[in-house]
């Protein structure tokens, strides 16, 4: 996978390259895209990317979005630890200030939790309420991490989200309200 990383890093850089011309623009998209979809690890390869701080922001935003790809197209079909292990490398993302001050970084990051959030809780993570809590105390960046997720959350799940199902939107609705007092008292004390 080093090898296939490093040539996507190359694309990425040259797609973003306002000096590069159309055709080698256009052939490094494919290159991206063609990653995207055929990549069988879209999870690993993006959450590598985001970590890495070394790299432009511009491939890191990719691997936001291939960790999102990852989430939308691949949980299905993996198995509860794996998924498990997702939600404890979103909480790192968070946690680790893997943003590094950059809002479209935070942004990204928060996508990708958003994602997650949105496809395994309440079912298959009881314990993100908690979760988020004990994250939001270790600083400032992680408490406002966490506020862009709850309003994310907020939105995605009050209609703006068009690829919620109206099922599963109802779900999110319900569990929202099961825990408000629990998020109101965790909005309080962070004022």
């Amino acid at each position: 996978m080093e090898e296939s990383l490093r040539l996507i890093v190359e694309a990425v850089d040259v797609a973003l390259d306002p000096t590069i011309d159309h055709k080698d623009r256009n052939r490094a998209y494919e290159v991206c895209e063609k990653f995207r979809a055929t990549c069988d690890d879209a999870w690993t390869a993006g959450v590598f990317l985001i970590t890495q701080s070394s790299l432009s922001t511009g491939v890191r935003l990719f691997g936001g979005q291939l960790a999102q790809h990852a989430i939308e197209h691949q949980l299905g079909n993996i198995h509860i630890d794996e998924i498990t292990s997702w939600q404890q490398t979103v909480l790192q993302l968070i946690s680790l200030n893997y943003c590094s001050y950059s809002p479209a970084l935070s942004k990204a990051i928060i996508c990708v939790v958003g994602e997650l959030v949105k496809k395994t809780w309440p079912q298959q993570w009881k314990t993100l309420m908690a979760d988020l809590t004990a994250i939001s105390q270790t600083g400032t960046v992680q408490l406002e991490l966490v506020l862009l997720l709850f309003g994310r959350l907020g939105e995605d799940v009050s209609s703006c989200d068009r690829s919620l199902h109206q099922k599963r939107r109802q779900e999110l609705v319900i569990s929202l309200h099961k825990c408000m007092s629990d998020i109101f008292d965790f909005i309080i004390s962070t004022i």
